[in-house]
């Protein structure tokens, strides 16, 4: 629509948005007051101003959902990073957990249940009897 000249574009605004009359650009006489030249020429600027408006609104939109876009990278690299972490912290929970069931099976692994026990009971005592 750009690419359209003004005088296309009156006549076009002139056919699509008024009553047809064939007399509207001819000069003869006209009951119809859509015909008058300075109407047009009102329309034509009416026109534009819509034009430059539709133009900013768009132009603001590209700024939003460029911002838009690099937020959503930005969000993916957090998220990834954060999904590597919770990987390692994975790896190293299974780890432990499996040092910790072959320590239970030897004979020594039932001191170690009772040392775990008597460390969480000592924990418990000073989070519930100290710090309350």
């Amino acid at each position: 629509m750009a690419h359209r000249s003004r005088a296309h574009r009156a006549h076009h605004i002139d056919q699509s948005s008024y009553p047809s009359s064939s007399s509207a650009y001819t000069g003869a006489a006209s009951s119809s007051t859509y015909s008058h030249p300075s109407q047009a020429g009102y329309l034509e600027q009416e026109n534009d101003s819509h034009v430059n408006l539709l133009g900013n609104k768009v132009s603001e939109l590209k700024q939003i959902s460029l911002a838009i876009g690099e937020e959503v990278q930005y969000q993916n690299r957090m998220m990834n990073a954060m999904e590597n972490e919770f990987d390692k912290a994975g790896s190293l929970l299974g780890n432990t957990m499996k040092r910790l069931q072959i320590l239970t099976r030897t004979q020594n692994g039932r001191w170690m249940w009772y040392l775990i026990l008597f460390v969480l009971c000592v924990v418990a005592y000073i989070y519930f009897f100290r710090f309350r």
